[in-house]
């Protein structure tokens, strides 16, 4: 029998055998189908089994229950770990919020100047956790002086800090700090503290910040002005500045600054300025003391105008800056002059050996008429050629440098009527030469100013029964030197050709050019000159750096000099230049002079006048080289 057939025997469907039950180690194929070919194309599934019986649907439901079971718990489980671990970061996290750690300041809001103020910088921690890393950066007006304390180190003028450590948890911690104030009434300032912090379970920095805004309401120091009330332009006027301490304490090394209206001029105050006309410095200022100072000046300003006086007291710092402990102000108001004085030039600036003359001009501007008045000049200068001055119908006394006019002299002296003018004259030369001994010679001028007497003049004061005008200056211009010299014999620029000169033959010589100045300096400077034709230059020059500039077109050179100091030649050295040109003479100059240079100039600033300057110099001829006898000879036969 063929396989095929006895397995379809064997297998056949509805055979008792199909009835039986199988045993367990029998495999069920009667869910296989048939091949075509007598092979089994297995598609069945496999029976499910437990253990080594068959599972029956109820025991397949149950053991889905089990497993359904077996998944809640595991699910049940993890949910509870995450809570435990939730609950855990929750209650860690917790142990820190940065709004728990708290800065603040106490201490008083209103202050007096100059007087020590304490204030408590207060940090605490109400967090679980404790801080680590902890500072305190404290900053403050410049005018706030922090005082020594062991736990405080000095970062500047306005900035310090305090190393706090740690602070625990629930902990707080408090510092003293004092400063002392400085300022005038109802100056604001201010204090801030920051606290910088880790916190022991992160690794990021924290900061809080705290701020106090202080004024100063008083000064245990007062400081009083009191000027005159109203003056005319050209009175004298006083000022009283009274310096007070209010207070039990004592104060050291004081200085009063006093700041001038536009318009005033100082002349002297008791006692003497300690520097600059406006500066007092005291040592010592005792409890309930009172210092004094007296300035006395003259005054210049329009009519109704307003001339501020400002005064301030305070420890000096730095060089330039003061810590002010008080200040105030007084005002001075300006009314019409009761005689009007002008002084008139036809120029700011002279050259020294010129003169200037000078009209002065009075005017009667009140209205009463003003006998037997008295005019004087006061003149301040080193140049002036004394013995060549000329005034007329007046007197000058060189003794004292004045110029007086009286009455006697000058009609208008006698009776100036309201609204009157008079006229009187002043020529003042100046000497050749100004004086160059040493580097404080320099920036000369002519300063003067004239006063008016009358004791008909309407003031309460009897210094203003003399009017002053306003102070005139008149500068004096430097003078630049340039001494021109021609040599054939050079050790910088050596030179050829024959001595004497010939017809048709080229000879080189150094043209050296010294260079001084008086007394102001000058910028911009520039010295030109211009050649014959016939004159080659040879673009041979020393110092070799020199600017140089030469245009064969115009057979112009320039000298590009820039600045020369004054007292150049005289007290320092002078600038020296040298450069070589060449001389070829042409038969037509027999007997003729030879030029070298023609219209030698220079043009220059002068930093103290502001003027533009300029100077013109002499001609230079081959006749005129000093040092061989180069005048042309006819050699021809």
């Amino acid at each position: 029998m063929a396989l095929g057939d006895l397995l379809k025997k064997l297998y056949k469907k509805k055979d008792e055998l199909n009835e039986r039950e199988l045993d367990k180690d029998v495999y069920d194929a009667s869910g296989v189908e048939q091949a075509e070919d007598g092979f089994s194309n297995i598609e069945g599934e496999i029976l499910k089994t437990q253990g080594n019986r068959d599972i029956t649907e109820e025991q397949e439901v149950a053991q889905k229950s089990k497993l359904f079971v077996f998944g809640g718990i595991v699910l049940i489980v993890l949910l509870l770990i995450l809570g435990v671990v939730f609950v855990y970061f929750k209650i860690v996290g917790s142990a820190f919020l940065e709004e728990k750690v708290e800065i603040s300041i106490s201490g008083s809001s209103e202050v007096r100047s100059a007087e020590n103020t304490a204030y408590t910088i207060r940090v605490e921690n109400f967090n679980r956790v404790a801080l680590q890393n902890v500072k305190i950066s404290l900053n403050y007006s410049e005018t706030m002086v922090i005082q020594d304390k062991p736990y405080i180190q000095k970062e500047g003028f306005k900035s310090s800090k305090i190393v706090v450590g740690s602070i625990k948890a629930k902990e707080k911690k408090e510092y003293e700090v004092i400063f002392k104030p400085f300022g005038p009434r109802d100056r604001q300032v201010f204090l801030n503290a920051a606290v910088q912090y880790q916190p022991s379970n992160f690794n990021s920095e924290f900061e809080k910040l705290a701020q106090k805004s202080i004024v100063i309401k008083s000064s245990p120091i007062t400081i009083t002005l009191i000027p005159v009330k109203k003056a005319a332009s050209g009175e004298k006027v006083h000022l009283d500045a009274i310096v007070k301490n209010n207070s039990n304490l004592e104060f050291e090394d004081l200085e009063l600054k006093l700041d001038y209206p536009e318009g005033f001029s100082f002349e002297v105050s008791n006692p003497a300025p300690s520097r600059d006309k406006n500066i007092w410095r005291f040592e010592k200022l005792g409890s309930k003391a009172q210092i004094k100072v007296g300035i006395d000046g003259i005054i210049e300003g329009v009519p109704d105008s307003l001339k501020n006086f400002k005064a301030e007291l305070g420890e000096r710092r730095t060089d330039n800056e003061m810590l002010v402990f008080t200040e105030n102000e007084a005002v001075m108001k300006m009314i019409s002059s009761r005689v009007e004085i002008r002084q008139e030039v036809i120029s700011d600036s002279i050259y020294a050996g010129e003169s200037t003359t000078y009209n002065i001009k009075f005017k009667n501007t009140s209205d009463v008429p003003l006998r037997d008045l008295i005019l004087i000049q006061y003149i301040d200068s080193e140049v002036i050629k004394k013995e060549k001055v000329r005034v007329p119908l007046g007197h000058y006394d060189s003794k004292n440098n004045t110029v007086i006019w009286k009455a006697s002299q000058v009609p208008a002296l006698k009776l100036l009527m309201p609204g009157e003018e008079g006229l009187a004259i002043t020529n003042l030369p100046t000497i050749n030469e100004v004086p160059m001994n040493n580097e404080n010679d320099k920036n000369f001028t002519i300063n003067s100013y004239v006063e008016l007497e009358s004791l008909d003049i309407d003031s309460p004061l009897w210094q203003n029964k003399r009017i002053r005008s306003s102070q005139k200056q008149v500068s004096i211009n430097s003078k630049m030197i340039v001494e021109v010299e021609g040599l054939f014999h050079s050790e910088e620029l050596p030179n050829t050709g024959p001595i004497p000169t010939v017809i048709n033959e080229e000879t080189t010589f150094t043209i050296y050019m010294r260079i001084k100045n008086t007394s102001n300096d000058l910028k911009n400077v520039i010295l030109t000159t211009k050649f014959p034709s016939g004159i080659v230059w040879k673009n041979n020059y020393f110092p070799r750096d020199a600017g140089m500039d030469f245009n064969e077109r115009t057979n112009e050179l320039k000298l590009i000099i820039g600045s020369v100091e004054a007292g150049a030649g005289f007290i320092s050295p002078e600038k020296k230049y040298a450069f070589q040109v060449g001389v070829i003479p042409s038969e037509n100059q027999l007997g003729e002079r030879a030029y070298i240079l023609n219209d030698l100039t220079t043009t220059a600033i002068d930093t103290f006048t502001g003027n533009e300057v300029s100077y013109e110099f002499s001609v230079l001829d081959v006749s005129q080289i000093k040092d061989v006898e180069a005048k042309l000879i006819d050699t021809r036969q």
